[in-house]
């Protein structure tokens, strides 16, 4: 994380350091991810070096910098920096260069770009230097010599075999973020930007999208087609939609589980709690039997939630209607299948781990040489000798080094993998390209066309080799079918060489490095990979007494079929009651609380009524209280949950009951997707966010107005009865 402080402390500096902080929580959450460890981020050690640098540069001068831009100085504090830099012995570092070009900016615009082109010529082959003088230039708005720092990295980014780099792209993302509040033509071009280095980043996308809504919906739909390919050719797309679907199915299933469950326990459970009381000696008090009872049920919870819950459906079931447990039966159901929720999640996270098998393969291809990343993949290898991933890494940041010795022997390491396995293929096909062995390379590449006519990476690369071989017209040939397979990968592929190297591009990028495809990664690295026993426990083990997901669905199942077979009770319509209802306020009763019908707070205001009116009158006003109270109880269900009021009716229509709760729980899991996209820091575009929150408001508002109509209309009805 210390380039992460650094770059907070230093080089923001100026008009940026009251985003300072919320940079460093941007990219704590961002980059490095609160749920997973920390992971070395590429470029981040030349950004770290570039900040001492800067650092070492400006004390030697004693030089401090504050929140005023360099150019927004007073004279006086201009002519105090120039003396001192006129005696710097310093005059080949790019800090003097671009200081002396924003304090001489305001007498010569010649001056200005003299020295900025010394500074940038100095650290063109830095690239922790030349982010960080973008920095300055951008918060002193010369946006114009910010582009050109970041043309310079982006060069380095490819001559290095990179396509994107995180740590670059997510910070010009918040930056943009910042300024559309200010300058949103400037906040796109900042955004542009952050898409170059990393165009596997929707978010991006999105924002670009929604800047341009309502008033240019061609850039708007444009954007969206973007993202659409993207999610059509990339595994991270896939997997980051695949991971936000179901994290609004689980909470939407979460809420089917507890909802009945929780309501028909809060309408039933009295009667079996004083029932249970019953049982009690003789010698405990009246008044203590349910108080005892209620914290003995309510402390199973202690135990485990799943417990309380089993324990409730036990003891409310034969209370139940033939609709109610019809409902409750679907949400047992679901309870029954919950361990595997463990599976899902483990392996959606394994998935998604940025220290992970697949994600670390991700960064190695397409991203630069990390010395830090490439030590974690050796010792993932060292610990696993069958992790041909780990192995396959490990051979592409050696050929982004040069180290073609290391690189063969990890490709021979990996020979038993899959005759049809794209990645070693291609792989193993740029060493031998890149060791000048074309025949070798040429018939790898083949191999992946053999089983795959339709790979991009392998139709360009085999088209590199036909050059070598002066074949230009089948190379021609090759990179033409793969453009029209893959065209935005292939045409800019092309367009960046031309541009930053002409005629003469650097061998790693004369070919291209293969990332997993959706199709391999679904159905072979995904099952590989993600899907782990272990991890799956390690989530679920807190749940249910440390037993395995899989042994706790058996014994779900076992307590449901035990539920079903053995706790109905086809005589029990036959029985006599042994539970009564108070006949005024509805109360729970039994023989043994109360002789006749009443309850004892119903006898006690009735016992020394003796005419028939006053005791009519009594029984209509606690009767009225009552059902207010019920009015109440419903409104506040209703108001909360829509829909679920109709459970603590007497006679419940189970089809039109689960309607509602199904609508509800779609409404509340959207809420709760929203507002974990609002919680990321805002990364999402906030206008779709808001439009999406349209319709579930509009739903609730509609219920909430029901249920005070509701209650108001059965007051007055109360009211009017008495």
């Amino acid at each position: 994380m210390n380039i992460i402080t650094k770059t907070k402390n230093k080089a923001l500096n100026a008009s940026f350091s009251a985003l300072k902080i919320k940079l460093f929580l941007f990219l704590l959450l961002a980059v490095c991810s609160g749920v997973y460890p920390a992971k070395p981020l590429f470029w981040a050690d030349q950004i770290n070096s570039a900040l001492n640098q800067k650092e070492s540069f400006f004390n030697s001068l004693n030089i401090t910098l504050d929140s005023t831009a360099i150019q927004n100085w007073d004279f006086n504090r201009k002519l105090a920096v120039l003396e001192a830099m006129d005696s710097s012995p310093s005059l080949d570092d790019p800090w003097y260069h671009l200081t002396r070009g924003l304090i001489d900016g305001s007498l010569s615009d010649t001056n200005q770009a003299v020295f900025f082109n010394r500074a940038l010529f100095l650290a063109q082959n830095e690239p922790g230097t030349i982010w960080l003088l973008f920095f300055e230039l951008q918060r002193n708005k010369f946006y114009s010599w910010a582009d050109k720092c970041l043309e310079q990295l982006q060069k380095l980014m490819f001559q290095s075999g990179a396509s994107n780099c995180k740590l670059i792209s997510r910070q010009l993302l918040y930056i943009g973020i910042k300024q559309e509040k200010s300058n949103k033509t400037d906040a796109l071009r900042i955004y542009a930007w952050a898409k170059k280095f990393n165009p596997d980043q929707s978010i991006i996308s999105k924002r670009i999208a929604w800047n341009h809504f309502p008033f240019d919906l061609s850039s708007f739909i444009q954007e969206y087609k973007n993202i659409l390919y993207q999610l059509k050719n990339s595994w991270n797309s896939q997997l980051q939609v695949v991971t936000s679907v179901y994290e609004w199915l689980r909470f939407f299933f979460i809420l089917l589980i507890l909802t009945p469950l929780l309501i028909l326990t809060f309408k039933h459970i009295q009667y079996s709690l004083h029932k249970i009381s019953d049982i009690l000696p003789c010698t405990v008090p009246l008044f203590l039997r349910a108080p005892l009872v209620t914290l003995a049920y309510f402390s199973t919870a202690l135990l485990n939630f799943y417990v309380l819950l089993w324990t409730s459906a036990f003891l409310i079931w034969k209370h139940l209607t033939h609709q109610e447990k019809k409902l409750l039966s679907i949400s047992l159901v679901l309870l029954v299948l919950s361990p595997l929720d463990s599976y899902i999640r483990s392996a959606l996270y394994l998935a998604a781990d940025p220290s992970g098998p697949l994600k670390s393969f991700s960064s190695a291809v397409n991203e630069g040489y990390s010395e830090d990343n490439y030590k974690a993949i050796l010792a993932r290898t060292s610990q696993d000798k069958m992790d041909y991933l780990a192995t396959l890494s490990a051979s592409i940041y050696e050929l982004k080094k040069h180290d073609f010795a290391s690189a063969t022997i990890n490709i021979r390491n990996v020979q038993s993998l899959p005759d049809d396995d794209p990645v070693f293929l291609i792989t193993a096909g740029n060493l031998h390209f890149l060791k000048n062995d074309i025949e070798k390379a040429e018939h790898f590449y083949r191999q992946v066309l053999k089983n795959d006519k339709k790979n991009a990476e392998a139709l360009f690369n085999l088209a590199q080799c036909q050059l070598r071989k002066f074949k230009t017209i089948t190379a021609t040939e090759y990179i033409s079918d793969a453009a029209n397979i893959k065209p935005g990968l292939v045409n800019s592929f092309i367009h960046n060489n031309e541009k930053f190297f002409s005629r003469n591009w650097p061998p790693l990028r004369q070919i291209m490095f293969s990332d997993l495809s959706p199709k391999f990664f679904w159905t072979r690295y995904f099952p590989d990979y993600a899907l782990n026993s272990k991890t799956a426990s390690v989530l679920w083990n807190p749940s249910f007494f440390a037993i395995p997901p899989l042994i706790s669905m058996t014994i779900f199942f076992a307590l449901f079929m035990i539920l079903l077979l053995f706790f109905r009770d086809p005589h029990e319509q036959r029985k006599l009651k042994k539970i009564f209802e108070c006949r005024f306020c509805g109360r729970i009763i039994c023989r043994k609380c109360k002789s006749g019908t009443l309850c004892q707070s119903c006898y006690e205001a009735t016992q020394f009524m003796s005419n028939e009116k006053s005791l009519e009158k009594m029984r209509k006003i606690i009767s009225t209280q009552t059902k207010k109270i019920n009015l109440v109880k419903c409104a506040i269900v209703g108001t909360v949950f829509p829909g679920a009021d109709k459970l603590l009716g007497l006679e419940i229509t189970m089809w039109k009951v689960l309607f509602n709760l199904l609508a509800s729980s779609v409404v509340y899991a959207t809420y709760k997707s929203v507002f974990s996209s609002f919680s990321t820091f805002c990364s999402e575009p906030l206008l779709p966010l808001i439009l999406l929150l349209v319709l579930p408001i509009i739903y609730n508002i509609y219920f909430i107005i029901r249920s005070i109509q509701v209650t108001v209309q059965g007051f007055r009805e109360s009211q009017n009865a008495t």
